[in-house]
């Protein structure tokens, strides 16, 4: 009788998942050369205050933004699009330059007047509430699209989305990242290994 294989636990199918995301997660920077390599990094460069260019560039983005709801949105399109194209520098897929262009789509559609006001207002909330705390609520919705997370491979649920939601800043110059739950995915609470695809769910039928 031959003996049966041992089906791996779901620690190794996590790490397996962890190593296919990250492999792909570095071939997009591979594929994402620096451009200008005499541009610096704005947030590796501190300006007056400690505070650095990036923290900089925020900021001016919520004064335009301001200058958007009162008079003329020109000015902050101008500028998101300047801020995106500075980041695509750097990388055309990463979390940070995801969040400048969803920042200059939004900034676009304020050029029409009917969703200036929901639109500007909400950008203004999200970008006061990382300068003052450093919480970005569109970062970390753009973090749980799969391909931004190669370090933390388990699917959506309430308990993902609420260490989404209480994960402290990052620390300056670190990108956002939620930790993995205990146990990692496929892990209840009771250390009992759930199926993580469908396949596996059915051998336990």
């Amino acid at each position: 009788m031959a003996p049966r294989s041992e089906t791996p636990s779901a620690g190794g199918r996590a790490e397996q998942m962890r190593e296919r995301l990250a492999k792909k997660a570095a071939e997009r920077t591979q594929g994402s050369p620096v451009i200008v390599s005499s541009l610096p990094d704005p947030r590796a460069v501190v300006v007056a205050g400690g505070k650095s260019m990036e923290w900089v560039l925020w900021a001016l983005s919520a004064l335009l933004l301001l200058v958007g709801l009162l008079y003329s949105p020109a000015p902050l399109v101008l500028c998101s699009v300047a801020h995106t194209a500075w980041f695509a520098n750097f990388s055309r897929s990463d979390l940070a330059f995801q969040l400048r262009a969803l920042h200059s789509v939004a900034a676009g559609l304020g050029m029409v007047p009917a969703l200036r006001l929901p639109v500007y207002a909400a950008l203004l909330a999200n970008v006061a509430a990382y300068l003052a705390l450093g919480f970005d609520l569109l970062e970390r919705l753009l973090y749980c699209i799969p391909a931004n997370r190669p370090e933390n491979p388990e699917p959506l649920s309430f308990d993902f989305l609420q260490r989404l939601l209480t994960e402290p800043p990052p620390t300056k110059g670190k990108p956002f990242s939620v930790r993995a739950a205990k146990g990692g995915p496929g892990v209840g609470s009771d250390g009992f290994e759930y199926g993580t695809s469908r396949a596996e769910r059915r051998k336990v039928r």
